[in-house]
């Protein structure tokens, strides 16, 4: 299978493109991981085909699966990725879920976190000893 330069399947950019000028052909494959099951994104859709007893085969998969079940999927990933502070355990919820979509101003409610520390430093749980910064 051949991969886009983000990592989805040719043939679900094939499917999901609508372009403006309906001449240009799809764009050339300007990279195709030697091995697709290792990718980040692979991984990540292997842990939710286990955690929620799901059956997702490809990445377009794991995007429709991360629609239809947006709080599961934004907890989730909140979780997967590590990002600190930790959620409270309670946390059902990533938004108002009565909302609309384009209405939503606040993810995870009265949660705060530290921009710097989640971004711009390495996982320090990981790799306590990383070099964080280097050079100004």
């Amino acid at each position: 299978m051949l991969y886009n330069v983000v990592g989805l399947p040719i043939s679900y950019t094939q499917s999901g493109a609508q372009w403006k000028d309906q001449s240009r052909k799809v764009p050339r494959v300007l990279w195709r991981p030697k091995n697709p099951e290792s990718t980040p994104m692979d991984r990540y859709r292997q842990h939710v085909n286990k955690k929620f007893k799901a059956d997702l085969k490809t990445s377009h998969d794991l995007h429709r699966w991360s629609c239809e079940h947006a709080h599961h999927f934004w907890v989730d990933l909140y979780h997967y990725t590590e990002i600190l502070p930790p959620l409270p355990a309670s946390t059902q919820y990533a938004y108002n879920p009565n909302a609309r979509f384009r209405d939503i101003l606040t993810w995870f409610e009265g949660h705060k976190l530290n921009f710097a520390e989640n971004l711009l430093m390495p996982n320090v749980r990981r790799t306590p000893n990383a070099i964080a910064l280097t050079g100004l």
